[in-house]
């Protein structure tokens, strides 16, 4: 988990990337999502974002939640990464 997924979500994210970066321990982001209005279209550039820091070497995987709604029933997918 991260400590913010809203407002200061990417704050969040350079914190888990730095203690990943720092320790040399492996990093796992556990149900990322973009939470608040003002994250809306912000998904390509977060998986990019985490995409760019694992091609720098950093080890950094995380589960993403995606809610899929269909007639009125929400399904929610864990998709590991």
């Amino acid at each position: 988990h991260i400590r913010n997924e809203d407002k200061n979500l990417w704050a969040s994210i350079d914190e888990a990337l730095e203690v990943c970066e720092k320790s040399g321990c492996p990093v796992h982001i556990a149900h990322l999502k973009l939470a608040g209005v003002y994250n809306w279209g912000e998904s390509e550039r977060l998986l990019n974002y985490l995409s760019d820091a694992h091609k720098k070497g950093l080890s950094v995987t995380h589960t993403a939640t995606i809610i899929h709604r269909e007639d009125g029933i929400s399904m929610v997918y864990q998709i590991l990464y």
